[in-house]
């Protein structure tokens, strides 16, 4: 029901800021950690998000994500569990971008987090708290406002109620600026 909420919200808010700014996509592949109640499991990880600025502020864009975590073990070729432990969750974050010489940039964010909490097999539970990332990247779009940036970034997402599920990535970024 909060996913379809969401879901709604967002696309709401999208109709509205499309026609004035343009959009970016993207998505993050990575690898780190996720922890709920258990100790540490490696991951993988991935995301996809879309950023869409308002007229309120050209320097913090919001971005809205969908982001999954699983262990490592439901890549492991001769694995016969049938239970892989994950986390998957949606997150809204204010993003600055900062543009450096050369065509290289930083970005940082902070945001709020709900995070499904899917490391056991007879738990699931949601948990909120707050997002927070940081990345190194190269703008291959040159003289253009549209095209790709890529880059490396780390990102840690925590919450505070039920199991405090929490997960940490390294990962690499593509975003394309449309």
């Amino acid at each position: 029901m909060i996913i379809k909420k969401v879901l709604l919200l967002f696309l709401m808010f999208s109709f509205f800021v499309l026609a004035q700014n343009s959009v970016s996509i993207g998505s993050k592949l990575g690898s780190g950690i996720i922890k709920g109640n258990s100790p540490n499991q490696g991951s993988y990880f991935t995301s996809i998000f879309i950023d869409i600025p308002t007229p309120l502020s050209k320097i913090i864009i919001p971005r809205f994500s969908f982001i999954y975590a699983q262990d490592f073990d439901k890549l492991l070729p001769n694995n016969s569990d049938d239970y892989h432990s994950f986390v998957k969750g949606f997150s809204i974050s204010a993003v600055i971008t900062q543009d450096l010489k050369n065509n290289f940039y930083l970005e940082e964010s902070a945001g709020l987090l709900a995070l499904n909490d899917r490391i056991f097999s007879n738990n699931s539970t949601w948990g909120y708290g707050t997002v927070f990332s940081l990345l190194g990247g190269l703008d291959l779009r040159k003289e253009s406002k549209k095209g790709i940036r890529i880059g490396l970034g780390l990102e840690n997402g925590f919450t505070f109620s039920n199991t405090l599920v929490k997960y940490f990535s390294v990962y690499f970024q593509v975003q394309v600026i449309l």
